[in-house]
């Protein structure tokens, strides 16, 4: 499978009765060719171009309050914080520069699935690590997405995947 064939994610089937204002960050690493060698949803990313497109994202969506849904290192089997404190103390700086209310949702230690918030359109919830209730994340782990090669990642892709669309937020 490429990464052009990531549409697939947009299935209901994945979206546990979800709406278009909940995305989930994922990992995708890919060959040379551009098959998909490993795709994860436990990761953790920051950095400068990362954050500028979030929030591009969230201006261009008409989003007033981010969401973040993480885990923390103090959870049993968690060797550490996703995302780390850097990453959510840039994100809740850069929320309180361009005006967005913000929230971090801990979510409940595995294997508890994470709530299914309802909110409004002026919401957004970007969730970061595993999820053991949802279906995005059991494809991460069979690696059915997955070539079965052993080749050298190229490229990695780290995307916001959302039940409309899936948006590159940095590429490594």
């Amino acid at each position: 499978m490429k990464i052009t064939d990531l549409n697939i994610l947009q299935e209901d089937k994945y979206w546990d009765k979800r709406d278009s204002n909940y995305g989930i960050m994922i990992s995708v690493h890919t060959n040379k060719d551009g098959d998909i060698i490993d795709f994860n949803t436990n990761i953790d990313i920051g950095g400068t171009k990362f954050i500028d497109n979030l929030f591009e994202y969230l201006q261009d969506s008409s989003r007033t309050r981010l969401i973040i849904i993480s885990r923390t290192r103090k959870e049993v089997g968690n060797d550490f914080d996703i995302p780390d404190i850097g990453t959510i103390e840039e994100i809740k700086t850069r929320c309180q520069k361009d005006s967005i209310s913000y929230y971090n949702f801990l979510q409940n230690p595995f294997p508890d699935p994470i709530y299914n918030f309802k909110l409004d359109d002026s919401n957004f919830v970007l969730r970061f690590g595993y999820d053991n209730g949802g279906e995005i994340d059991k494809l991460a782990v069979n690696k059915k997405l997955c070539i079965n090669k052993k080749d050298n990642k190229e490229r990695n892709y780290y995307i916001m995947v959302t039940k409309d669309n899936n948006y590159i937020l940095d590429e490594r």
